[in-house]
């Protein structure tokens, strides 16, 4: 009896996989190819580089070019499908970076305004054109967005300095920043 119950479980065996490796050589194969492609660089010198942050449709990237020794300070950039283009800086301005884009080349991150560690806002550029976007109130010192949808809005996040929960998201609307507080954690 027992030597008949086990040949009956392993025909079934056999056969379920014997249906299954049918069904995947018969299934069509999904490979993926890749391109990789240099963009080259701004005009950069010893002890720089390019980091790319984001993509949107058309291929254009968002980025920061580090410009210092210790790669600390960056300009934003933008890679427009043939070049880097460093953005505008708004008046005080020491160091830029863009995080996200959108289809309409619109970016997202955060400028250092007055050379300090202590004082970075979040910015969203239209094109090469600085816009700066409101900090949270209780926001002691760095804010950044993250993301820009095709909308034009911008979620990212900012330190606040009041209560334990400090990083707290963050949406803008235009320039009118919205606290989304936390999932009830600390950041």
């Amino acid at each position: 009896m027992k030597s008949k119950y086990y040949q009956s479980h392993k025909s079934k065996l056999t056969h379920t996989i014997s249906l299954f490796i049918l069904a995947l050589a018969a299934s069509p194969s999904h490979a993926v190819n890749y391109t990789f492609s240099d963009l080259g660089t701004v005009g950069l010198t010893k002890n720089q580089q390019i980091v790319a942050s984001g993509i949107n449709d058309s291929g254009h990237i968002s980025g920061g070019r580090l410009i210092i020794p210790d790669l600390q300070v960056a300009e934003a950039v933008i890679y427009n499908g043939s070049q880097w283009v460093t953005v505008n800086h708004r008046p005080g301005q020491t160091d830029t970076y863009a995080n996200g884009i959108n289809n309409s080349d619109q970016m997202t991150g955060y400028a250092n305004v007055d050379g300090t560690y202590e004082n970075y806002n979040p910015t969203r550029w239209d094109g090469t054109s600085s816009v700066a976007l409101n900090r949270i109130p209780g926001d002691s010192w760095f804010s950044t967005g993250s993301a820009v949808n095709n909308t034009g809005q911008v979620a990212g996040y900012g330190w606040n300095s009041t209560g334990t929960a400090n990083w707290h998201a963050i949406r803008w609307d235009g320039t009118t920043a919205t606290d989304l507080g936390t999932l009830g954690g600390s950041s």
